[in-house]
């Protein structure tokens, strides 16, 4: 739900803000800074680019946190020793969030897991043949051997379903048609469609396996005008895993997770070259 805090200028208006949102990709994905134009309060404007760019919304989420600590040192002299100089020793910062999306890739891209999807032998994939192909409907050359409640796995052209993140579930067929829940990439033309027999969590020990989070949210400035707050952390690292707790009658699949922040070198907006542990950026409307 959006909330409200009082601007820190002296006014008697309010700035209304949506609820943070958490997008995940693997490491190396960038964040496309374009807020596109006529955007309502509340649509996350840039959310229409990044899905198709390998982001993946981590959907309902919590007690977003993202503390940055640094690390001091002082070099101190004098008969009364006083401070003359401060180096900084060292940075660490951590992204932390309550999840609690049943979709295989939010626990994938949550728990720092792989996937692998095991075909449902009893149907023959079939492809997306052509429009309408969105996020809620698809249009495939044929619909035999599915029925509604069926999980299916896209993959790019005729890529690999078992390690494909998009994924969904069937509710509603009507002939070729399938109106579906839970998709992040857009399909095109060509792309593969299978159903699914299961999916399994690969996370052995000694595993690193390294994303890229965006933390953003829309705010209100004026009557129909939205600008945006995003935070972005290039190279994180899952410091925790799946682990819902099931004595919270309230909500027990709730379940915490913790990124640790790797430095890496960005090319910020001035041309220089930096090593950095994010980056971020208040975006106005166009």
């Amino acid at each position: 739900m959006p909330f409200t805090f009082e601007q820190p200028n002296i006014s008697t208006a309010f700035v209304t803000v949506a609820a943070p949102r958490v997008f995940i990709a693997n490491q190396g994905a960038v964040p496309d800074l374009a807020l596109s134009n006529g955007d309502v309060p509340y649509v996350l404007p840039i959310a229409t680019t990044v899905i198709t760019d390998g982001w993946f919304d981590m959907g309902a989420i919590d007690s977003v946190t993202m503390p940055v600590t640094k690390d001091f040192v002082k070099y101190e002299a004098g008969a009364t020793r006083t401070t003359r100089k401060q180096y900084e020793r060292a940075r660490s910062s951590q992204v932390t969030f309550n999840y609690r999306e049943m979709m295989p890739y939010v626990k994938a891209f949550c728990t720092g897991s792989t996937i692998y999807n095991s075909n449902d032998t009893a149907h023959t994939a079939t492809t997306i043949s052509g429009t309408p192909a969105n996020v809620n409907t698809l249009v495939v050359a044929a619909a035999t051997g599915l029925e509604v409640g069926d999980s299916i796995a896209i993959a790019t052209g005729a890529g690999n379903i078992g390690a494909s993140y998009n994924i969904c579930v069937i509710t509603a067929i009507a002939g070729t048609t399938l109106t579906v829940q839970g998709l992040m990439k857009i399909p095109a033309t060509g792309d593969t469609v299978q159903k699914i027999s299961r999916t399994e969590y690969n996370d052995p020990i000694g595993t690193i396996t390294e994303r890229t989070i965006l933390m953003f949210f829309d705010y209100e400035v004026a009557a129909g005008k939205v600008s945006q707050y995003l935070v972005w952390f290039p190279k994180v690292i899952t410091s925790s895993a799946y682990a819902p707790d099931f004595k919270d009658t309230n909500d027990y699949m709730s379940a915490a997770v913790t990124f640790e922040a790797m430095s890496t070198t960005q090319t910020l907006d001035d041309a220089t070259s930096k090593l950095v542990l994010y980056r971020a950026w208040d975006i106005g409307q166009k």
